[in-house]
């Protein structure tokens, strides 16, 4: 057996160099949620009295998809540390599976597929309240809360 190159020593150390990179993620994934509770604060500081109207008006593109993006980046910043033992072991086992020559799945898929899970119930969130910016007559809405009550019970 050859002398390993310093990469081949750090890819080995697979449970740091995920840490490393879930974390990185995660920080990331905060900062922008610290940034953006920063500049709605300043926005609502600066409209006055303003703030307590809430916005009815219906959404555009533009607003359903930096709506989207704050419920990804909100799961991601949430959601990811709670998986993070579950991937070290995946990577555990996968890395295992590599050294025997059998098939494996990269780590980095696994994590990949946990992110799209997360990113369908960010876009099913931001279907619920694009709904509740939809232009509504009060039959409709009494029938939509109706609808709502009867999904959240069963």
């Amino acid at each position: 057996m050859g002398r390993a190159t310093p990469l081949e020593v750090i890819l080995r150390r697979d449970r740091l160099v995920i840490m490393v990179g879930i974390l990185g993620l995660v920080a990331l994934s905060w900062a922008y949620i610290v940034y953006l509770a920063l500049t709605m604060e300043n926005t609502m500081a600066s409209m006055g009295t303003e703030v307590f109207m809430s916005q009815t008006s219906p959404w555009g593109t533009i607003e359903f998809v930096l709506m989207f993006v704050m419920w990804t980046v909100m799961m991601v910043a949430m959601m990811l540390l709670t998986a993070v033992p579950m991937i070290l072991v995946f990577a555990t086992v996968s890395r295992r599976r590599q050294e025997q020559r059998r098939p494996f799945v990269a780590t980095s898929m696994f994590l990949v597929g946990y992110v799209v899970i997360w990113s369908g119930f960010s876009l099913l969130a931001t279907l619920a309240n694009w709904e509740l910016h939809l232009p509504i007559d009060v039959p409709e809405l009494v029938y939509f809360i109706y609808l709502q009550s009867a999904v959240t019970v069963f």
